[in-house]
């Protein structure tokens, strides 16, 4: 098998931005897999491989792990994505993770096989950063540590993390072009969505503006290659009682978090974050919502509403 005969056309469940990033390493790793193990591949297994082995490296993306055999084919990896499909039963995830398992032995030297330590939950079990965390974030992302470009690049991390709750492959992969402030404040401009970015992260996007770069540079470290090892620049930096270095996923859930305890209507949070509810979130909804809260919704007086931006 050749590469070129993975896929015919780009598969719709990939944004093209990611599949840019991620496309070839997807259709080597198949190939590998299909030429090592199974020439005779009937054309549903193919396809069954393919689209586990699809969507197991666009999750080792967008966490920002490498992409390398020996990193993302790792058994707890593999556990941690196939815990993400929430909407499948508990055999049709077995069944993925036997499947992802099977290209680990193969193509990964160091596969170790299932570990019995420790099981991870049906359902994804990603928690909020607390107040405390969060405020170990921002020390982080204003330590002044070796050039200016390493904090400006911390502070914009946090503003598409914390601020406007991207995924890994989203944030890395913006331009200069897709931010912009009005009167409102600052924006993000992702694929087709306009997500307005939290008043209290997006420092870093101001400074990245007032620099005025070329719009199609990228908005995070402009010049490295490698968008998918973007984070491993701060893997050095040790988490202490002062600081904390973040992830982008613990930061979406964050964001999704705090919209909802602030009471900003779901629409409006799942058309931002691109998704189609809030379903796998509704454990962070506030219990309590008194009446109070609301009664300048309920009245519909007239207000003035400056800058506001539609989230299409």
């Amino acid at each position: 098998m050749h590469p070129n005969d993975v896929y015919k056309n780009k598969p719709t469940s990939v944004p093209d931005s990611t599949w840019d990033e991620i496309g070839e390493f997807v259709c080597q790793t198949v190939t590998d897999f299909i030429n090592t193990c199974d020439t005779n591949v009937t054309r549903r297994r193919f396809e069954d491989i393919r689209n586990a082995t699809t969507k197991h490296i666009k999750y080792c993306y967008e966490m920002g792990y490498d992409l390398d055999y020996a990193v993302i084919f790792d058994d707890e990896i593999i556990q941690q994505s196939v815990a993400t499909n929430t909407h499948l039963t508990t055999g049709s995830q077995g069944a993925i993770r036997s499947k992802l398992t099977l290209v680990g032995e193969t193509l990964n030297p160091n596969f170790e096989g299932k570990r019995r330590y420790h099981t991870y939950a049906r359902s994804k079990t990603t928690q909020p950063y607390t107040a405390s965390e969060q405020q170990r974030i921002w020390q982080w992302a204003n330590s002044r540590l070796r050039t200016e470009e390493r904090l400006t690049m911390k502070q914009v991390i946090v503003a598409c993390g914390l601020g406007g709750g991207l995924k890994y492959g989203e944030a890395v992969n913006l331009r200069m072009r897709d931010v912009f402030l009005d009167a409102g404040g600052a924006c993000l401009h992702v694929g087709e969505r306009i997500v307005p970015v939290v008043a209290d992260w997006d420092e870093g996007l101001r400074q990245r503006l007032r620099a005025n770069p070329n719009p199609d540079e990228y908005l995070i470290y402009p010049d490295m290659q490698r968008r998918d090892k973007i984070m491993n620049r701060f893997i050095t930096e040790e988490p202490n009682a002062a600081v904390l270095v973040p992830t982008f996923e613990k930061m979406r859930v964050t964001w999704i978090a705090e919209h909802m305890k602030h009471f900003v209507p779901d629409t409006a949070i799942a058309n931002a974050a691109g998704v189609k509810s809030l379903r796998n979130y509704e454990r962070f909804r506030p219990a309590e919502q008194s009446l109070e809260q609301f009664r300048g919704l309920m009245h519909r007086a007239e207000t003035k509403q400056a800058g506001l931006v539609v989230v299409k």
